[in-house]
């Protein structure tokens, strides 16, 4: 389970990235540039941070033509887009090979538990400019990525369920009857055909 930004694209680079990146990568969404330092041919966008190329996902175009990058990599963003549809059809466009994704599970037991007792306000009372306009679980989230490879001619390539060590316990015996209780992200890796 990861804990900051830095650690999330840690573990991507360490799960995918070393194996999956050959040539170019595009970070949508990179924040501070967590990856830069780990490929040679790097290119972050985003609206804040300390991105390559400052992007406003909501107001425009992603400035890249079809099939630049072999890998483009987007996570824990498009929850936050009202434009989430288009964004991602831009994101297959550009990429050659692969696309890697990640959404928070929003129906997660510990994000109820903070809601009922409002005991992290930060979670569900964001700023406007950083708030989440997509609450979705985990099984709408891999439903909607399963459907969208589909309509797009994509493999799904690998998936990971980010799970923290009790919930592991607790996710092998309530999946059946609630799958979404205890995942914390989903993952996935999308291959073009």
């Amino acid at each position: 389970m990861y804990n900051s930004r830095y650690i999330r694209n840690l573990f991507v680079y360490n799960k995918w990235g070393k194996k999956l990146v050959k040539e170019n990568i595009l970070d949508v969404g990179c924040d501070r540039g967590y990856m830069r330092d780990r490929y040679k041919n790097y290119i972050g966008i985003d609206i804040s941070g300390n991105p390559d190329i400052i992007v406003d996902l909501e107001k425009g175009y992603i400035p890249f033509k079809p099939n630049t990058f072999q890998v483009v990599i987007c996570l824990d963003v498009l929850e936050h887009l009202d434009n989430l549809h288009e964004v991602l059809n831009q994101i297959v466009d550009i990429s050659k090979e692969f696309i890697i994704l990640s959404f928070p599970n929003e129906i997660r037991w510990l994000n109820l538990v903070r809601y009922i007792f409002k005991t992290n306000d930060r979670e569900f009372g964001l700023t406007p400019t950083n708030r989440h306009k997509w609450f979705l679980s985990y099984t709408q989230c891999r439903k909607f990525i399963l459907d969208f490879a589909k309509k797009k001619n994509l493999e799904i390539y690998d998936e990971y369920v980010v799970l923290g060590p009790v919930s592991k316990i607790f996710h092998k015996l309530l999946k059946w009857k609630f799958p979404n209780l205890m995942p914390y992200a989903y993952f996935v890796v999308l291959q073009h055909k």
